[in-house]
């Protein structure tokens, strides 16, 4: 294997690319996800934010989704359905 030479001084020839997420004007109306990581309470946590926004907020829909485990990312399929599926997705993370 070759050594890789790193450059310290943080340069990249990579273009960057915003990471912020869109943004919904309201909640009324809209299909929210909620992803569980399987840490404890993460789920309790999810289950009463979201009846709260469906009581204050009017949200219509809440699409509850569940990690297989909380030290590895999301399969791509499931971040693909809620992005299909959803205006806009909580995560918690429990304990």
């Amino acid at each position: 294997m070759s050594p890789v030479l790193m450059d310290p001084r943080g340069k990249s020839p990579e273009k960057l690319v915003s990471l912020t997420a869109r943004r919904v004007s309201s909640l009324e109306g809209k299909t929210i996800g909620l992803m569980s990581n399987t840490k404890p309470n993460s789920a309790q946590l999810l289950e009463d934010i979201g009846q709260l926004l469906v009581q204050r907020y009017g949200v219509k829909e809440l699409v509850v989704r569940q990690k297989p485990n909380f030290y590895t990312p999301a399969p791509p399929q499931l971040v693909e359905e809620l992005a299909n599926s959803c205006d806009a997705v909580l995560t918690a993370i429990g304990d």
